[in-house]
């Protein structure tokens, strides 16, 4: 077998997240290791390899992982925006778009949202929306 770096501190503590999440999910759904390398499109013991702290977890497979484990990918790596040096092309359009909104609207969608966003994504939001409304007054 392969020698393998060791992890670093923030990928230890991803990996620790997600098996506290997985324990939590394993348990209310009764699913298996071999569930999640499944549903995730993994080959046998990569999901373990992950949680276990064996192996980094990507971004790619962080947002798949967060995904199944039903949470923002905030939730497993709270530090995954220093990663990007600049924003995301589909964040730049909706930065573009909300500037066209009055604040009404941005109220009103806000409330919306509120609905369908895990919390940390909605903080986000809300904090980027708000800076658009200060910049207007």
């Amino acid at each position: 077998m392969p020698n393998r770096r060791e992890l670093t501190a923030r990928e230890k503590a991803i990996a620790a997240r997600a098996k506290l999440l997985w324990r939590t999910k394993k348990q209310l759904e009764r699913v298996t290791q071999t569930d999640a390398n499944k549903a995730l499109g993994w080959t046998t013991s990569v999901f373990g390899q992950y949680i276990n702290g064996m192996m980094p977890i990507g971004m790619e497979a962080l947002v798949k992982l967060a995904h199944y484990l039903n949470v923002s990918p905030y939730e497993l790596d709270p530090d995954i925006a220093k990663d990007f040096t600049t924003p995301p092309e589909d964040m730049v359009e909706l930065e573009e778009s909300l500037k066209l909104l009055s604040e009404k609207e941005i109220n009103r969608l806000i409330r919306e949202l509120s609905s369908r966003l895990p919390p940390q994504d909605l903080v986000s939001l809300v904090e980027i929306l708000l800076d658009r409304i200060r910049n207007r007054l």
